[in-house]
């Protein structure tokens, strides 16, 4: 099974030897994080550019090409296999659980399917010691990226931990000494910490650089509520992933506060507004079951997720009890800064009572608002399903 020289069978050789063996080890992990680097650059393609059936085609077939490449390399310029599972601790770092668990399934494949082609004989045996042996590491290494929480510790235990068993299972098969497998392992280990870590960093730059354009793209920057295009975005088609209940809010007389005070402490009303909207939500329901947009202007637009522990009436009054407590503090946090009371005026309605079409539900809940406006008696109006 040996092609190569063996990394660990440097006692003895020329100096140009040790220098060979140290070179080809070095082309083979700059390989390996190319590898890496590449699956992550796959994962962050946008269905601009590809479906998601193509995405996911291009990511297992990247990564079992790359698996089978880092195998053969190493295999024919070091003798032995190492760093072959950096493409799969790439996946770890950058795709969902559905794909860990099909990059785990094709693993141990890849190195079969290597033997095959190069005719490196292998017994009905070794092929079963290779898939279990594999799928037990690979199932513990799972758990430990699960169980771990702290980043930097996750990557030390997961070097440490996929270094030594790739050596190690291979043991079988050379005619290591104690002295030679430790050689082996430790250069191993110390390849894949150093290699995970890198990737790692690359992983937090581009989180950091997705976060900045989605900013940019989908955030108000005066108020910090989600912006017209992520409200596009959303409910821009005729059917949505969910029932909700929407409302739509307007502060009253918004030209006449910034002809009087100025356009400063006009969108000083409309921060505190949004501040106060933004809390006053997120104490009612969890983070995932709602959003709060800035329209445009002065307007603003509260989604929620109907539950189905209420009638759609009792989600839209729970909505609306909120609006009113808002619109009590906004009077008199805007009282305190410029002698008047600011008010706001709501409408709301279902998803459901629109026909499910978010574009009616929208203008239902607008003309609901101008309702609420024309009637100056009245904060908020919700909809009662009469035309």
């Amino acid at each position: 099974m040996i092609y190569g020289y063996t990394i660990l069978h440097v006692r003895g050789k020329c100096k140009v030897d040790r220098i060979s063996i140290f070179v080809d080890f070095l082309v083979c992990l700059v390989v390996g994080m190319n590898a890496m680097v590449a699956i992550g650059l796959l994962s962050r393609l946008g269905t601009t550019f590809v479906v998601p059936k193509w995405k996911n085609f291009f990511i297992l077939s990247s990564y079992t090409t790359m698996t089978f490449t880092i195998a053969l390399m190493t295999e024919q310029l070091l003798g032995v296999i190492c760093l072959s599972y950096l493409p799969l601790l790439a996946i770890y770092e950058f795709l969902d659980y559905r794909h860990i668990i099909k990059a785990i399934v094709i693993n141990p494949y890849v190195y079969i399917l290597y033997y095959w082609i190069y005719g490196i004989e292998v017994s009905i045996q070794d092929i079963v010691y290779i898939v279990i042996t594999t799928y037990v590491a690979l199932a513990l290494l799972l758990y430990m990226f699960g169980k771990t929480s702290n980043s930097q510790r996750r990557l030390l235990v997961s070097g440490i931990f996929i270094g030594t068993f790739e050596i190690l299972n291979q043991i079988k098969w050379y005619n290591f000494t104690s002295e030679e497998a430790v050689v082996a392992v430790l250069t191993n280990v110390v390849s894949y910490v150093v290699a995970i870590i890198l990737i790692d960093l690359l992983c937090l730059a581009l989180i950091k650089e997705a976060t900045k354009d989605y900013t940019e793209k989908y955030i108000d920057k005066l108020t910090n509520l989600y912006n017209y295009n992520s409200f596009n975005a959303d409910y821009n088609g005729e059917s949505a992933e969910e029932n909700y209940v929407m409302g739509v809010v307007d502060i009253d007389g918004f030209k006449k506060i910034n002809d009087t005070y100025g356009h400063h402490q006009g969108n000083k009303a409309l921060e505190t507004l949004s501040d106060l909207i933004s809390e006053a939500v997120s104490e009612h329901y969890k983070l995932l079951n709602y959003k709060v947009y800035r329209y445009g202007g002065e307007e603003i637009i509260i989604v929620v997720k109907r539950t189905n522990d209420k009638s759609v009436f009792e989600n839209m009054n729970e909505i609306a009890n909120i609006l009113l407590m808002v619109n009590e503090q906004l009077g008199d946090k805007t009282e305190e800064k410029i002698n008047e009371r600011v008010s706001f005026s709501a409408g709301i309605t279902a998803y459901e009572m629109c026909q499910y079409n978010n574009e009616d539900t929208f203008t239902r809940a607008d003309k609901l608002l101008y309702q609420a406006k024309e009637n100056r008696s009245t904060v908020v109006v919700v909809d009662d399903g009469i035309e």
